[in-house]
């Protein structure tokens, strides 16, 4: 079984030359490709800045998160955006919809730039929301 594994990730991000924030620090864990995870936390503790190193929008500052045995980071960007587009998946807080878009159309369109043709599964998405 396919697994997403963080091995002592950290995420700190640099704020003029002098300081420095540490958002995330050293985790480790193994999230199973068919399972499901929550993610919860008061404000501010990190729970944006790990999804965004997850789903591989932000480089994380030290360790690795590798995707079945392989280091989702280190193999280049054109590797990152084809992992990305296959494996990672994003609802995101403020929806992002194209408004010439119809909503069938919407969930359509990252499969589209695959070129895979996805509307049955588009369909069950649709009637589970």
């Amino acid at each position: 079984m396919k697994t997403l594994e963080l091995h002592n990730l950290s995420k700190s991000f640099a704020f003029g030359r002098s300081h420095e924030v540490r958002v995330l620090k050293d985790i480790n864990a193994s999230i199973p490709a068919e399972g499901t995870v929550s993610i919860r936390g008061s404000s501010g503790s990190g729970k944006t800045t790990l999804l965004n190193v997850l789903g591989g929008l932000v480089h994380p500052s030290d360790g690795r998160l590798m995707w079945d045995g392989k280091s989702v980071y280190e193999q280049g960007r054109e590797s990152l955006v084809q992992w990305r587009s296959r494996m990672a998946g994003f609802i995101f807080q403020s929806y992002h919809l194209m408004p010439e878009l119809n909503i069938r159309e919407n969930v359509l369109l990252p499969a589209w730039f695959l070129g895979m043709d996805q509307r049955g599964r588009a369909e069950e998405l649709i009637e589970l929301v």
